[in-house]
C-alpha cells in the first residue's frame, strides 16, 4: 500500500531518492526491488481505483457520503473544482482570493503566456521600463496618494518589506498590530500574527512589536507612542472569522497616527481588488493609509505577484541605499506586467456591481439558512459582498457542518482564530445560479450536521 499521503508515484520517487545513496551492490538489488514495487504500486492503485468507484456506487446506493476524493482538484474553472471521479463541487473559497477572477481563466492566462514569451523577469537591481509600465498600470487601481509601489513575489514578502520601510522612513523601532491579526508567514508578520498560528514555534521573533485590542481606541492610543513607526492592520480580519472593525474606528486611528507621528499600514491581501464591492475595503471606512499591501488577486492565479503602494514621501526612503530589500524574484518584470493587466480587469465597473448583487444575495441566503437552523447556526451572516460568515452554535458542530459541507460538494473554509466560524469567500465571477447552488448544498450540510 502507498505511504500516508503520498500517491503511490510519488513513493517511487522517494525509492529511486533512497537508492542513489546505497552502495552498488545494493543499489543492484535495490533496482530489482524497485522494478517490483512500481509494479506493485501500479496495482494496489488500479485495485484502490476500482475500490474508489465500487465505494461511491454503493454510497449512492445507501444514501451514505462518497468516498473521499484523493484528488479533489484534478480539473479546475469557473468556480468548480472536480475530483477523479468526475464529482464537483463549488468553490466558496478560493485561496484567499488568488482565484478572484475564477479558475483557469483562459484570456488572462493567454496574456500571461505572452509575457512570458516576450522577455523574462529581468534584473532585479536595474531599472526597467517594462517594470515601471508595469507600476503605472497598477497604480491605476490604488488610492490616489499612493502611485509608487515596489512589487514583490508574494503577500507575506510584501508586509515584511513595508515594515522595513516605515521603519527606515520614521527612524522608529516599535511596530504594533491588534489581536486576531495575520499578515503572512515571516519575520514582522509572524511576530504580530495571532497566537494561534504558531508562531512560539520559531522564537525569538523580530522584535519591537506590540499588540492592541482590535478595535478598542483606548488599547491602541496606550501603546502607540513616540518610538512608533506605524499602525499595522487588516483592512477586514479575514482569517479571524470576517472580524469588521466598529463603525469609525479606522477614522480615529488614522487621526491618531497623525497626532503621534507614526504611519498606517494596511494588509488588504485578502479584503481587497473588489472582494466587497468596492476596490479596497478600506475605502468603507473613508480612510487613506500611508502603506497599502496586496497580493494574492493580484496573480490572476497564474503568476506570483504581490506588491506594497506608497506615496511620494516615502519613495526617498525606499530608494536610499543600502538597498531596502534584496530578493532575486522582487521586482519581476513579468510580475509587474501581469499585476498591471489584472489590475485593469478590476477597474471593469460591471465587476463591482456585479459583486455588490452576488453579495447581496449570499447574504440573503445564509441569513435564511441561520434562520431555518438554529440547531447548528448561532450568528452571522457578517461579511461586505463577497466576503461573509456565520458561526456554528459551537466548535464541534462547526467540524461536522464543514465535514458535511465536503460530503455535499461545497469547498468552504473555517478558521483557526475563531473555530465556529465557516467563512464564504467565492471567486468574484460566481453567477446567480452558482450561488443558489451553493446555498442549497450548504442547506443540505445544515440538515446531516444537526
Amino acid at each position: 500500500m502507498p505511504a500516508a499521503g503520498f500517491p503511490p508515484r510519488a513513493v517511487s520517487g522517494i525509492m529511486v531518492a533512497a537508492a542513489a545513496f546505497a552502495p552498488a551492490a545494493a543499489r543492484r538489488d535495490g533496482r530489482r526491488t524497485l522494478r517490483t514495487r512500481r509494479a506493485r504500486a501500479g496495482r494496489v492503485a488500479h485495485r484502490e481505483d476500482a475500490m474508489y468507484d465500487k465505494g461511491a456506487a454503493e454510497a449512492a446506493r445507501n444514501d451514505a457520503p462518497p468516498p473521499a476524493a484523493q484528488w479533489p482538484q484534478r480539473a479546475r474553472g469557473g468556480v468548480w473544482l472536480t475530483d477523479e471521479q468526475g464529482r464537483r463541487a463549488i468553490a466558496m473559497h478560493c485561496a484567499g482570493g488568488v482565484f478572484n477572477l475564477g479558475f483557469g481563466h483562459r484570456e488572462l492566462a493567454r496574456e500571461v503566456a505572452d509575457l512570458v514569451l516576450e522577455h523574462d523577469m529581468g534584473l532585479w537591481h536595474t531599472p526597467s521600463e517594462r517594470r515601471l509600465e508595469g507600476e503605472r498600470g497598477f497604480a491605476r487601481i490604488l488610492p490616489a496618494s499612493l502611485d509608487h509601489a515596489i512589487f514583490t513575489s508574494g503577500g507575506s514578502e510584501a508586509f515584511e518589506v513595508a515594515c522595513k520601510l516605515v521603519k527606515r522612513a520614521t527612524g522608529r523601532r516599535q511596530l504594533v498590530s491588534v489581536t486576531g491579526g495575520y499578515y503572512g508567514a515571516l519575520g514582522f508578520a509572524m511576530a504580530m500574527e495571532d497566537p494561534v498560528y504558531g508562531a512560539a514555534d520559531f522564537a525569538p521573533l523580530a522584535g519591537g512589536t506590540r499588540r492592541a485590542v482590535f478595535g478598542d481606541l483606548a488599547s491602541l492610543e496606550a501603546l502607540v507612542d513616540h518610538d512608533t513607526a506605524a499602525v499595522c492592520v487588516e483592512s477586514i480580519q479575514v482569517p479571524a472569522g470576517v472580524r469588521i472593525a466598529p463603525e469609525g474606528w479606522f477614522r480615529e486611528v488614522r487621526r491618531l497616527c497623525d497626532r503621534r507621528g507614526a504611519l498606517l499600514l494596511v494588509d488588504e491581501v485578502q479584503g481587497g481588488l473588489m472582494r466587497t464591492g468596492r476596490m479596497w475595503a478600506i475605502d468603507h471606512e473613508g480612510v487613506v493609509p500611508d502603506v497599502l499591501t496586496c497580493g494574492k488577486g493580484l496573480s490572476g492565479g497564474y503568476y506570483p505577484v504581490a506588491a506594497l503602494a506608497f506615496g511620494d514621501t516615502l519613495r526617498e526612503h525606499a530608494l536610499r541605499l543600502p538597498m531596502l530589500h534584496r530578493a532575486s524574484f522582487c521586482g519581476s518584470e513579468i510580475g509587474a506586467r501581469v499585476a498591471a493587466r489584472v489590475a485593469q480587469r478590476y477597474l471593469d465597473p460591471a465587476l463591482s456591481e456585479h459583486v455588490r448583487a452576488m453579495g447581496a444575495r449570499l447574504e440573503r441566503g445564509l441569513a435564511a439558512l441561520r434562520a431555518a437552523h438554529p440547531d447548528v447556526l448561532a450568528e452571522g451572516p457578517r461579511g461586505r459582498g463577497l466576503v461573509q460568515a456565520v458561526d456554528a452554535v459551537d466548535a464541534a458542530a462547526c467540524a461536522r457542518l464543514l465535514r458535511e459541507c465536503g460530503r455535499a460538494g461545497l469547498y468552504v473554509k473555517g478558521t483557526a482564530i475563531s473555530p465556529r466560524t465557516v467563512v464564504f469567500m467565492p471567486p468574484l465571477v460566481i453567477d446567480a445560479d452558482e450561488l443558489d447552488e451553493a446555498l442549497a448544498r450548504f442547506d443540505s450540510a445544515l440538515a446531516r450536521a444537526a
